[in-house]
C-alpha cells in the first residue's frame, strides 16, 4: 500500500471515516494508528485534504524503516495527491517514534499491555509487531493529556502473526 495507488485506497477510507463522523456529528482530535511504511498515513493525510475536516493524524511507528521518517511520508502523500489533481496535501507529519521500543516485531511490556487492554475491555485483537505498538501510542498519548478525545484508532490489522505461538506466547497472561 506504500505507493501513491495504494496510498490512495487508505484516502478512501479516510472519505468513508469523514462521512461516517458526519452522521454521527462527531468531531474527532485525532486519529491515531501504527506506521511503517507510510500508505495509511500518507492516505489519511491526501483524505483529510479532500475534505474540510481539521483533525490530527499521528502514526506511531514501528519500524523505522526511513532516516527521515516524516519528509518520506510527505512525499507519499503529495505523490498520491497529485494523481487526483491535489496541489496540495498538507505538510504536516505527525509520527511519533516512542514505542518502537527495541525494533520492528518486538514487543515491548507498553505494547502488551495495550494488546491486553483492547482485547478485554473492547474485544480489538491487536498483534505485537504492528497494530499493538499503535494502541500503546494511543494509551500513551492519553495517559499523558496530549490526547483528550474523541479519537479514532485506525486499526489496520496484523493480527495474523497471533498465529505463531512464538510471535503469541503468553500474550494475554496476566
Amino acid at each position: 500500500c506504500s505507493s501513491p495507488t495504494g496510498t490512495l485506497g487508505f484516502a478512501l477510507g479516510f472519505l468513508e471515516l469523514h462521512e461516517q463522523l458526519s452522521d454521527l456529528a462527531l468531531d474527532p482530535e485525532a486519529i491515531v494508528h501504527a506506521s511503517t511504511s507510510g500508505g495509511t498515513h500518507a492516505g489519511l493525510l491526501v483524505g483529510r485534504a479532500l475534505t474540510d475536516r481539521r483533525v490530527r493524524i499521528i502514526g506511531i511507528d514501528a519500524a523505522a524503516m526511513y532516516t527521515d521518517v516524516p519528509a518520506e511520508l510527505a512525499a507519499l502523500a503529495a505523490a498520491a495527491g497529485e494523481r487526483i489533481g491535489l496541489d496540495h496535501v498538507g505538510d504536516d507529519v505527525e509520527v511519533r517514534f516512542d514505542q518502537l521500543g527495541d525494533g520492528y516485531a518486538i514487543a515491548n511490556e507498553a505494547t502488551r499491555r495495550a494488546i491486553r487492554l483492547f482485547a478485554r475491555t473492547e474485544a480489538i485483537i491487536c498483534d505485537p509487531i504492528y497494530s499493538g505498538k499503535g494502541a500503546a501510542g494511543l494509551i500513551d498519548l492519553i495517559e499523558r493529556r496530549e490526547l483528550r478525545g474523541p479519537v479514532v484508532f485506525w486499526h489496520t490489522g496484523g493480527y495474523h502473526a497471533l498465529f505463531d505461538p512464538q510471535v503469541s506466547a503468553g500474550l494475554l497472561d496476566s
